[in-house]
């Protein structure tokens, strides 16, 4: 699967054997990967902008249920705890 923008190809790599597909990796046509996303039950991280990420430029997404299903936390530019 692929998008062409401006004249720029973007690439996907899919995973289809999920129950909805999802995007593993943007990459343009050489090679270089401009995103990634790791998934668990749902997106987990998304890195964006290069093949080389670093902690500060990975964005996660935290998602907080509670035993009754009740609320959501998200977290912007979090970085790993060490």
């Amino acid at each position: 699967m692929s998008q062409a923008v401006e004249g720029q190809e973007t690439r996907f790599l899919v995973d289809t054997q999920q129950p909805y597909a999802q995007v593993l990796l943007e990459y343009r046509p050489s090679g270089l990967v401009v995103a990634s996303y790791v998934y668990g039950h749902g997106l987990i991280s998304q890195a964006r902008d290069g093949a080389r990420v670093f902690a500060d430029q990975v964005r996660f997404d935290l998602f907080d249920r509670g035993d009754a299903g009740q609320g959501a936390a998200f977290g912007d530019r979090a970085r790993p705890s060490r």
